[in-house]
């Protein structure tokens, strides 16, 4: 099933996927090799496929933290807004995603507030 992220369904969540723009997915890029280690996954991966395709099957294991870039199918991209994509994480790697520290990871370092700063956002 696909829908919104309930409390209640959280058992039973397998992936969650993002719908981003370019800088949004470098953010969360970055999120998401924070704190990777040598011997896990690769932790993103940019398999070819249909969309639907990309949101679970293309894991090899569902249990370790791992993320897909996807949206890249011009099959569907006439569905999506020209500057969309998406990117899904696996469940172990969304705990890593909200545990980064904000002041202590790159969410506070010089480098996003740069690209806020360029894009004139705060």
């Amino acid at each position: 099933m696909i829908g919104p992220v309930r409390q209640e369904m959280a058992e039973y969540l397998k992936t969650v996927t993002f719908f981003v723009k370019p800088d949004q997915l470098s953010i969360l890029m970055h999120g998401a090799v924070h704190h990777a280690h040598p011997d896990d996954l690769i932790p993103i991966i940019a398999p070819f496929g249909s969309g639907c395709g990309q949101l679970l099957p293309v894991f090899a294991n569902l249990e370790k933290a791992q993320a897909v870039i996807g949206s890249t199918d011009i099959a569907m991209r006439g569905l999506l807004s020209p500057d969309c994509l998406a990117f899904t994480v696996t469940v172990s790697n969304l705990d890593r995603l909200l545990s980064l520290d904000k002041e202590n990871s790159f969410l506070g370092k010089p480098f996003l507030k740069n690209l806020k700063a360029a894009r004139g956002s705060k």
